[in-house]
């Protein structure tokens, strides 16, 4: 069909129906996980049934055809290149200097570090996708190991052992087809991107919220833990009123409302809640039923 590359790049072409295709782009199907089935023809001559598809990046990326990127899974008895049961199709580039709005020149760079040795790198390769929509056609990079265990354990010894790790971004989609929570979620709006984006002119500007997650102890001999020791010394000291307002689906501190209610003197005989629907931003998630339950502690709690 014309479709592919002759050259140095291999072509990387994934097949799925017309139906399936319109549903993985849907506005309110961008933003979920879940794979639909599809078939992926390698180099031309491999051919790997059965894989499912799903799309990959960011709230922004993933609406707009220039930069959409696809993970693909293969079926267990068919491995590409016999040893990866999934890999990502990265398109969103970054300078543009190659082929389209975004060139995938990141290769070059990964080669380097590669080239140059002692240094962390993943071993990417690169070839010419021919996606299910023609427009998204062009140069991709095939992301392979990633930052797995199988890349920890290669680079260091026992590198995937340990409970540390980074967590760059979550997303929680609260744009809604009708405003109920519970319905069929849509990508923020470009407005409130752009809202969300207003105090922060450029990077440097976001070189403390970068730098807050480092900074969480997470090994006894972590230089933040005397301080941490110090502030529960205190804590468990503390007597005044102490409420706890902690939300049911929180992925990064569920659960640690216990600690406070068991330890600190001030928390006993309060009436600690727990906010249903809302996750780790809960100011923002529940903005509404967190300020009363905060304007109705402070009523039972007048300063004397």
């Amino acid at each position: 069909d014309g479709q592919g590359r002759k050259g140095p790049l291999d072509n990387f072409r994934i097949i799925m129906t017309r139906a399936d295709t319109d549903f993985l782009h849907l506005n309110t199907n961008v933003m979920s996980n879940e794979r639909l089935g599809g078939t992926v023809i390698y180099r031309g001559a491999e051919v790997f049934y059965d894989v499912g598809v799903r799309l990959k990046g960011s709230e922004r990326g993933r609406p707009g055809g220039s930069r959409v990127s696809f993970s693909v899974r293969f079926h267990p008895d068919r491995l590409f290149r016999g040893v990866h049961r999934s890999v990502s199709l990265d398109r969103s580039g970054g300078w543009g200097i190659g082929a389209g709005p975004h060139g995938q020149d990141e290769i070059v760079f990964k080669h380097i570090v590669n080239a140059a040795g002692r240094l962390p790198s993943l071993y990417d390769d690169i070839a010419w996708l021919i996606a299910p929509r023609s427009a998204q056609n062009g140069p991709t990079l095939v992301q392979m190991a990633k930052y797995g265990s199988h890349f920890l354990d290669s680079m260091y010894e026992n590198g995937s052992d340990g409970v540390a790790y980074k967590m760059e971004l979550i997303y929680y989609p609260r744009s809604t087809v009708d405003g109920n929570p519970q319905s069929l979620k849509r990508p923020l709006p470009d407005g409130v991107i752009a809202a969300y984006g207003a105090p922060f002119p450029d990077a440097r500007y976001k070189a403390g919220a970068v730098e807050f997650p480092s900074l969480v102890p997470v090994f006894p001999d972590d230089p933040a833990v005397p301080a941490n020791r110090r502030a529960w010394k205190r804590l468990c000291a503390w007597d005044k009123p102490f409420l706890t307002a902690f939300s049911d689906t929180d992925p990064i501190t569920a659960g640690g409302e216990v600690r406070f209610q068991e330890n600190v003197p001030g928390a006993r005989a309060q009436p600690h809640t727990t906010i249903k629907g809302g996750s780790h931003f809960l100011q923002e998630d529940k903005g509404e039923q967190f300020a009363e339950v905060v304007v109705d502690f402070v009523r039972r709690n007048p300063v004397a």
